[in-house]
This record gives C-alpha cells, structure tokens and sequence, in this order.
C-alpha cells in the first residue's frame, strides 16, 4: 500500500512537472552532512551559498525548494526519500563540500536512493508488489530502462579546502547527464576551494572574503534559471534524445 501511494504521489508530481502553466520548480540541495545542530550554533558552507542561489531564483521569478541533507545526520528518524521532489522539479542545483574526495554520505545515500529513478519499473502492479521472479521475467522480456528524470536541467556547487573537488564535480555531473538531466552550461559546473590549506575555525570568514566564488554560485543559478526559461519556452532541448543506445542494460 505504501509502495501505491508513492507511486500515485510520483505521478502527481509528473503532472506538475508538465504543467506549461504551474511556475518553474528549481530544487537546491544541500548537500553538507553539517549544520547548527551537529555542529552547534554554526551553518555549513554549503548552507550559506545554498541560500544565496536560492536567492537567485527566486528574484527571478522561479519557484526555489530547497532539500537540506544535513538533516539527516541531525534529526534522528529522518529517511532519504526525495523522489517526489526531484520529479516536481524543472531543474535541480546539488551544492556540496568535498569529504575525503568524495561526496558526504547524506548526499550519497540520496544518489543510491535515486537508483529507481535511472531504469526503474513505475508499475508495481506488475510485480504484484515485489516478486522476484515477475521483476526478472519482465526484464528478460526486454525491459528498456526508462529515464525517469531526464529533460531537466542541472548545476553543480562543490567546494572543499584542500583537494578533490575537481573529481567530485566531475562524479556528480557524470551522475546527473547519466541520468538524462540537460547541462545548463560551464558557468553552471562550479568546483572551488575555500580557505586552501587554511584552518577550518575561520573557514565562514575566508568565505566571506572570497566575492568571486560567492558570484560565482549565483552564476551557477543565473545559468541554471536561463535554461530551465528557454527549456520550457521549447528553445532548449536535449541534443542526445533521439539517439538510440545499442546496449539493452
């Protein structure tokens, strides 16, 4: 039942999506495992330029919904489930420090989470629930891994202080094309380091010192917001749409 009501909830946010009058849907992510609570009375980073993009769109016009990862880590009982969100959308802004070379766990369990979204069934009837046996049976029918995501486009925030933000950029925008979503262009794929090599009890105020990279996260949503307008205006489209892939999986 609970599987039904997602399902007719996922669909509800489709139709939303394709609404030619409903406003634009921009979704932020922040994607920091930080916040004030797990690290008392201080926001990340990540918060900070989250909510200078979030800004951006909204002066533009465009509806902006943010999906704070941190508080994962900080409210217990809280799940990863933000599909519908990400459906509803025209366009999504994942903006992330760099741990260890790598995304922080909240933000990679959100992308293991979306795994359905890249190639999953959106028919549970079909497998009358979740038999094994009907789900192999339907793929080995010829199942043609629909993008359930594709068509929206997307920009990328990473920041870090010492190393690995070039590869962790990289890693999330192969994700996102992989998954069908439109490159808003290079202003919109934004990897920097604040404070290198700097300690991190000052890092807030390296932050606010650096103009140039606080421009440049508004960039990446001016440029996001520029292709979400000509996307729904028809004057933007996919270029590989109607390329047809020779593997079946």
């Amino acid at each position: 039942m609970q599987w039904l009501d997602t399902r007719q909830r996922l669909k509800a946010a489709q139709t939303l999506w394709g609404d030619s009058t409903a406003p634009s849907r921009v979704l932020l992510v922040c994607g920091s495992a930080r916040n004030d609570g797990t690290c008392p009375g201080e926001v990340s980073k990540t918060w900070r330029l989250t909510e200078m993009a979030r800004g951006v769109v909204e002066r533009a016009g465009l509806q902006a919904d943010v999906l704070d990862l941190s508080l994962v880590t900080s409210e217990y009982g809280r799940n990863t489930h933000p599909c519908k969100r990400w459906v509803a959308a025209h366009a999504v802004i994942i903006l992330a420090p760099t741990y260890w070379y790598q995304s922080p766990s909240p933000l990679k369990l959100m992308i293991d989470r979306m795994v359905c979204a890249d190639g999953g069934n959106p028919d549970p009837t079909t497998t009358h629930g979740k038999h094994v046996a009907e789900a192999k049976a339907i793929e080995q029918q010829g199942w043609d891994y629909p993008k359930h995501l594709a068509g929206r486009a997307y920009g990328v925030v990473v920041h870090g202080d010492v190393a690995g933000v070039e590869v962790h950029r990289r890693n999330l925008t192969d994700w996102l094309e992989w998954m069908g979503l439109i490159d808003a262009g290079a202003a919109a794929k934004l990897d920097r380091y604040i404070g290198y090599y700097e300690p991190y009890y000052n890092s807030h105020d390296a932050l606010d010192k650096d103009k140039a990279v606080q421009e440049e996260a508004c960039n990446v949503a001016r440029s996001v917001v520029q292709a979400v307008t000509s996307l729904r205006a028809g004057t933007l489209s996919q270029p590989d749409k109607q390329v047809q892939s020779p593997r079946t999986n």
